[in-house]
């Protein structure tokens, strides 16, 4: 989380928001997050390390698309099988408790995707960021 003062010599608290998600960030991931928002704001670097690319921001086109998204019943059911053993176990034991849960997630997740509005940005904020 990063803690905005109101400059550097008055430590008054005006804003805060979070860089990423606590599951994302780590001992090892870090130091590498802080280096490339140094580097970008200190340096003018770029918006990303070289060779890499955003990841594809893909909207669920239909209800399963969204369940399977929140779930751990997804496209990568056999890869958390892998990597998280103990947890998809778990979750197998207590499906019959969480699937309310995962079913209404899953629905309002939808829901949210069908109802949202494309946002117009005013034409001075557009220049003011640059190009994508």
């Amino acid at each position: 989380m990063f803690i905005v003062r109101k400059s550097a010599k008055d430590p008054t608290i005006i804003d805060s928001f979070n860089i990423g998600h606590s599951y994302e960030l780590g001992e090892p991931t870090v130091p590498a997050v802080w280096e490339q928002l140094r580097h970008f704001m200190e340096e003018n670097g770029p918006t990303l390390p070289p060779g890499e690319t955003f990841a594809p921001s893909l909207r669920p086109q239909t209800l399963l698309q969204s369940l399977s998204a929140l779930g751990p019943f997804g496209s990568n059911y056999v890869l958390w099988w892998k990597d998280a053993t103990g947890q998809m176990i778990l979750g197998h034991l207590l499906f019959p408790v969480t699937i309310p849960f995962f079913l209404l997630w899953g629905m309002l997740n939808w829901l949210s995707y069908k109802t949202s509005i494309r946002v117009d940005w005013p034409r001075e904020i557009r220049e003011a960021i640059g190009t994508a």
